[in-house]
């Protein structure tokens, strides 16, 4: 199994991480795809083989419309975060005898509706002592940085919940939203920048040099992993931590960037959110000494 764990801290302004305090460690899962691993080209296969059932969005979920391109080239990855979630969850499942047969884990596609998007779901279905069963639903989201995880976790990232805009009516809340970053070395493959013009010169533009990447450098054309990139789960956060305006915050998404569509999420810091190991102990129930 490739999947390891490495601890994360967060860094003050000069650039120095905050070690050796117990608060700020976030452990966080990491999963490196390499094109000569049959694991890393068997959840690719599945993730295409998913995406091929369910319909493209032509809007991502700020209401950004999606060039064909882009949509196969992300599509491709956002299925995988699910696939991959999907593998870790069943996998723990199935090693672990004091809730294999306990729980069920089953996913479902999105559903589109006038271009209103509700992004994938899993159920996690436990069977109590009593016989009787309940449901619980989780969320995972996925983003793409341009810079390292390690320099952008606590700085840019937060962990979402429930959001709308004009393209995203609405959408059901979740026991738990899980958040997952892909890391595609994107600062050294200068070749495959875009860059656009500003008021004061050319910029890096991330989200078409991501989809550049994606196409042109970590896929082939029939989308076979040719380069290799790392998946890191983060961990999450649940409802009731979303409710709580102590740690979580509602933010607009009325910016430039969103073309000035209104709408707001959300969301909650990731050094106020669980870790990876501690997110997945609380959705799979799992005791102490299992």
């Amino acid at each position: 199994m490739s999947r390891r764990m490495e601890r994360m801290y967060p860094r003050d302004k000069g650039g120095e991480p905050f070690y050796n305090q117990a608060l700020n460690e976030h452990r966080v899962f990491v999963d490196d795809m390499k094109p000569n691993d049959e694991r890393s080209q068997a959840l690719i296969k599945k993730a295409v083989e998913v995406l091929n059932t369910r319909p493209l969005s032509s809007y991502d979920s700020k209401g950004e419309a999606r060039l064909a391109d882009e949509r196969s080239a992300k599509g491709v990855i956002g299925t995988l975060a699910e696939v991959w979630f999907d593998d870790l969850l069943q996998s723990q499942v199935s090693s672990n005898p004091s809730i294999r047969d306990r729980i069920k884990i089953t996913s479902e596609a999105p559903t589109f509706d006038k271009g209103d998007f509700d992004q994938v779901d899993f159920r996690i279905t436990k069977t109590i002592e009593s016989g009787s069963s309940k449901e619980y639903t989780a969320e995972l989201r996925s983003s793409i940085p341009f810079f390292s995880v390690t320099e952008a976790l606590f700085r840019n990232f937060r962990v979402l919940g429930p959001y709308h805009n004009d393209i995203k009516k609405s959408e059901r809340v979740k026991d738990f939203y899980g958040f997952i970053v892909f890391d595609l070395n994107q600062q050294s493959n200068a070749k495959f920048h875009v860059k656009t013009k500003t008021a004061k010169g050319e910029a890096i533009h991330y989200s078409k040099t991501a989809t550049n990447i994606l196409n042109n450098h970590i896929f082939t054309e029939d989308l076979k992993l040719k380069s290799g990139f790392s998946i890191y789960f983060i961990g999450g956060a649940t409802k009731e931590m979303m409710a709580d305006d102590s740690i979580s915050e509602n933010s607009s998404l009325a910016n430039a960037s969103y073309k000035n569509r209104q709408g707001s999420f959300l969301a909650i810091k990731i050094y106020n959110a669980l870790d990876a190991p501690t997110f997945l102990k609380l959705v799979l129930g799992l005791k102490r000494n299992s």
